[in-house]
């Protein structure tokens, strides 16, 4: 697993912002050992302004159309409480990508 963060270090985050972010790349490495049968993911967390821009990706096998299931619905119901936005979708090299966005996450 790999991680590239922009800038490095990040900026003082909004605690609930880093919370969020937080539970949901963890859900989304958990999905990628669980599910992917890939070998890796790599992570970005980014800063754009104050929103918070991220993604995980895995090199398995992709979503091969299954259903989201309890994981991937808590993760879109997090971030869409926090007024962001997630997409989940196969990646064009293979494997999966999850993306989110988090606005105002600046402290």
């Amino acid at each position: 697993m790999t991680l590239t963060t922009h800038p490095d270090p990040l900026p003082p985050l909004d605690e609930k912002a880093s919370a969020t972010a937080y539970l949901v790349i963890t859900e989304a490495v958990r999905n990628a050992a669980r599910h992917s049968g890939g070998t890796g993911a790599h992570i970005s967390v980014r800063m754009s302004g104050s929103r918070l821009l991220a993604e995980v990706t895995d090199d398995g096998g992709g979503l091969g159309g299954a259903p989201a299931g309890v994981g991937r619905s808590g993760m879109a119901t997090r971030i869409v409480e926090e007024g962001g936005r997630l997409s989940v979708a196969d990646s064009e090299q293979g494997g999966t990508v999850v993306r989110f966005e988090l606005p105002g996450a600046l402290r």
